[in-house]
């Protein structure tokens, strides 16, 4: 069997958006692991913000840090957990 090597720079491809559902991640304190692991390993600001609310605050922010990440807290019947999405740049840095 033959193998390709396709990547994302090979056929042109462009990240505009990317979110990541992760179910049951709802604790604050587990979330902001997550954020201080980002900032560490990719240099990523975080925000938080609960779903259906417009206000939002600052989980993690460093003035070097030039791409951003943002944690949506989701409870619904069906799905309760933390979306984390990179938009534009912020997903073709991820």
């Amino acid at each position: 069997m033959k193998q390709n090597k396709l990547t994302f720079d090979t056929e042109n491809l462009v990240v505009h958006w990317l979110e990541i559902s992760i179910e049951g991640l709802y604790d604050l304190e587990e979330i902001q692991a997550l954020a201080n692991y980002f900032d560490k390993k990719l240099e990523l600001n975080s925000t938080f913000r609960e779903s259906g609310k417009r206000s939002s605050q600052s989980l993690l922010s460093r003035p070097a840090n030039k791409f951003n990440v943002l944690f949506v807290q989701t409870c619904l019947k069906y799905w309760s957990g933390t979306k984390l999405i990179f938009s534009g740049e912020n997903g073709a840095h991820f």
